[in-house]
């Protein structure tokens, strides 16, 4: 690499604008991808995005904890119910669960029962 000058510095940003748009070209179709994945997923294709064995997946529609149709013998999902149903069933925290008993306790009514 050659040593920069104060009258080189045009030149050396131009290829550094120029290299910095061939990256952008080059990264630009992967997020056209990101945006064309399938609506309609096959078993195997819910189970990456489950992170779950096929045999898991199976088992979970038999038992009516995750939402498919049939297109003839095939089992479908629905990608967009799959995400939701992921991010409805996160799991709080035990901190979370703790602050929230702390709220619900603070907000009780203040009454005293007397045994005598």
């Amino acid at each position: 690499m050659e040593k920069l000058t104060f009258e080189k510095l045009p030149e050396a940003i131009e290829e550094i604008l120029q290299r910095l748009r061939s990256i952008e070209q080059l990264l630009a179709p992967n997020e056209k991808e990101k945006d064309e994945l399938p609506q309609v997923l096959d078993v195997a294709e819910a189970g990456k995005l489950l992170k779950l064995k096929i045999s898991t997946i199976y088992t979970k529609v038999s038992r009516g904890e995750l939402p498919a149709f049939k297109s003839g013998k095939r089992l479908l999902f629905n990608r967009q119910e799959l995400i939701e149903l992921m991010q409805a069933n996160n799991k709080t925290s035990v901190y979370q669960l703790q602050k929230e008993a702390e709220l619900r306790i603070r907000h009780l009514p203040k009454t005293r029962k007397y045994i005598y």
